[in-house]
């Protein structure tokens, strides 16, 4: 590829503050960033690194920044707040801001596709587990756990952007066959009525290409266990190339 014909360079940022919507990197919305690496010093500082390299290498092209707060940018102030000293709070920006927003934004467009469904109709709990993250066997491990699978999804995190529809969902993605059945069973309580164990052994393969969203739930229960793949990618690139801002 000839590096002059790359137009658009999405960048994935974990911390986006108070940003609701991804930027165009210009130097305010670069400061921006930097003054976040307090809160996010791992993942934002190697972010600037890579946006400083592609704005010098390509001065061509658009960056734009895509952040993995946004997606929660909805949750209401008395819940995204921690219970401290709210000057400090505010002074330092210490909050709940929420992450992995891109996986949730492609999870819920993907559910809503798969549904035929408005997401505004849908209302869903999606359980994300970190490849990275070693987890025990769901069937001898303590209760704790699978509460524990990620931090911060305690409890399970509903849809913060959809509605309270009759279409109600649990979406698990990168979950081992067994931790799917262990999670769903402890879950009965809330009206789901178990894994189809045949549907759930299927699960990856011969996989059709495009494919996001499996159905491994009891059949005609009327709550639905989803298994959904995700593509942090894919979603930017699908803002990038829809936003109008970003075509200007």
């Amino acid at each position: 590829m000839v590096i002059s014909s790359i137009l658009y360079i999405c960048h994935r940022v974990v911390h986006g503050g108070s940003y609701s919507r991804p930027v165009l990197i210009d130097q305010d919305a670069y400061n921006h960033i930097a003054a976040l690496s307090a809160l996010a010093p791992l993942l934002n500082a190697s972010a600037l690194d890579v946006i400083c390299a592609c704005l010098e290498s390509m001065p061509h092209a658009k960056s734009i920044a895509f952040f993995n707060t946004v997606f929660h940018n909805s949750i209401p102030k008395h819940i995204s707040a921690y219970a401290i000293d709210q000057s400090i709070a505010t002074e330092r920006g210490l909050c709940k801001y929420g992450f992995h927003g891109l996986s949730y934004a492609y999870i819920l467009r993907s559910i809503s596709t798969h549904l035929s469904r408005p997401a505004s109709f849908l209302n869903v709990i999606a359980l994300l587990r970190l490849w990275h993250l070693r987890l025990r066997d769901p069937r001898r491990a303590p209760a704790r756990h699978l509460d524990e699978a990620h931090p911060t999804q305690r409890p399970p995190r509903r849809n913060t952007r959809g509605g309270r529809g009759s279409c109600a969902c649990i979406s698990l993605f990168h979950y081992t066959k067994e931790l799917r059945e262990a999670v769903v069973e402890r879950v009965q309580c809330l009206g789901y009525a178990g894994i189809d164990k045949g549907r759930n052994e299927r699960v990856g393969r011969g996989r059709e290409e495009g494919e996001s969203v499996v159905d491994i739930g009891v059949q005609g229960s009327g709550k639905r266990v989803l298994v959904c793949w995700t593509h942090e990618q894919l979603e930017m690139a699908r803002t990038c190339a829809l936003d109008e801002e970003f075509r200007k």
